[in-house]
């Protein structure tokens, strides 16, 4: 065993989930305490961590990639093995990656790695949002040594689910807003100074609200000169189509009113969720990230849910809700009208699941201290892992 402590990396899970986790291994990088190795399904994914990296002022990192012999590569592309590739590879190179003193991933098919035969290494995991969805608390989070929380509201709901000990379940804060917020420049998306309305759909084939609301919230933005207007679907709703389809809704945008943008850096860099002034959506946990400085919002529900008292919709609490036939025009008046009385609650929310932020501070994060408190937790978790 190396003397300097060895982390791998799994960055598998798309660009979208890369700024929730990949910060505090850039600084353990930084710092030379731990060495870390990164590792990316494709050249797509590497050059998405190289961005990322050289955005957030990090020399670029160590990066491979998990190819596969080309027979099998051919095979995959010609059967239905395609739907189970990033297991295959994560299976073929699992000697290599379990080759270390610790894993860390945001995804969690990656935890295919514990059920293998031999020894896997210490493994953490850092989940990439702060939603409410069910499927944020599947099991197999039992899987993982360690999970690391955005807040205390994710914490302790997997404590009480029974997905983690207590003592093995840390809050570790909003690594992508500390990134970002002390990164990113003011955007700006128009130029005519109207208020922004930020459309942001799931992918999720029942709750999410793309194919009923998308088309009218065009129609609705063409028919007034109030408001601008961005579409910026979750970038999985989109990963699928073809480059045509994709080409189509992007060219439905309109200069100074709308932009339809179905995947781009900007729809998960918080671009959108900056720049915005009203935020509409489903059961995308992006909208923890908007809340974190309180503004007006609303959601739509298209499948009449009994909601009020289910956790994996307490986000609808921090704004009226329609059903997805509602008058665009009339939510929005009423999102803004009742604002006052959705805000304690926004704000109490925002800091229960983002440890760090001070809303009453304009939604300022400390973000040096976010990321410093991570990665000495992390080296520390390493640390201690070797000595058992």
């Amino acid at each position: 065993m190396e003397l300097t402590p060895v982390l791998h990396v799994l960055a598998i899970g798309g660009e979208h989930q890369l700024p929730h986790f990949l910060p505090v291994a850039f600084e353990l990088d930084r710092r030379k305490e731990v060495k870390v190795r990164f590792f990316t399904l494709d050249q797509k994914g590497a050059d998405a961590v190289n961005r990322l990296a050289s955005r957030l002022g990090y020399p670029r990192p160590s990066t491979s990639i998990l190819k596969l012999p080309a027979p099998i590569q051919w095979l995959i592309e010609r059967t239905p093995l395609r739907k189970a590739e990033k297991v295959l590879r994560l299976v073929y190179w699992s000697q290599k990656l379990r080759n270390a003193d610790a894993l860390l991933s945001a995804e969690r098919t990656s935890t295919i790695l514990k059920r293998l035969p031999g020894r896997c290494p210490f493994f953490m995991h850092i989940p990439h949002g702060a939603g409410d969805r069910a499927i944020g608390f599947e099991r197999r989070i039992k899987l993982f040594d360690e999970v690391l929380t955005l807040g205390r509201k994710d914490r302790q709901r997997m404590i009480d689910e029974g997905l983690v000990a207590q003592e093995h379940c840390h809050v570790v804060g909003p690594l992508k807003l500390a990134s970002f917020t002390s990164a990113q420049k003011k955007t700006s998306l128009f130029g005519n100074g109207r208020p922004i309305i930020l459309y942001n759909p799931h992918f999720h084939p029942v709750l999410g609200t793309f194919e009923d609301m998308a088309e009218r919230f065009l129609q609705w933005a063409t028919s007034q000169n109030d408001y601008n207007l961005v579409i910026a679907p979750h970038v999985r709703l989109a990963e699928n189509w073809s480059s045509e389809k994709v080409a189509n809704w992007t060219k439905r945008s309109i200069s100074d009113k709308v932009i339809v943008d179905m995947g781009s850096s900007r729809s998960s860099d918080m671009t959108y969720t900056n720049a915005s002034s009203i935020y509409c959506g489903d059961v995308s946990s992006q909208i923890y990230e908007f809340i974190a400085r309180p503004r007006p919002c609303f959601f739509v529900d298209s499948n009449s849910i009994d909601w009020q008292s289910d956790p994996n919709f307490a986000m609808w609490h921090f704004g009226p809700t329609f059903d997805v036939d509602a008058d665009i025009g009339a939510a929005i008046a009423e999102a803004v009208s009742t604002h006052s009385d959705y805000v304690e609650r926004q704000r109490d929310a925002a800091i229960s699941a983002l440890e760090g932020i001070d809303c009453a501070d304009d939604g300022v994060i400390a973000a040096s201290r976010i990321i410093d408190r991570a990665a000495v937790l992390v080296a520390g978790l390493i640390t201690d892992s070797r000595r058992q």
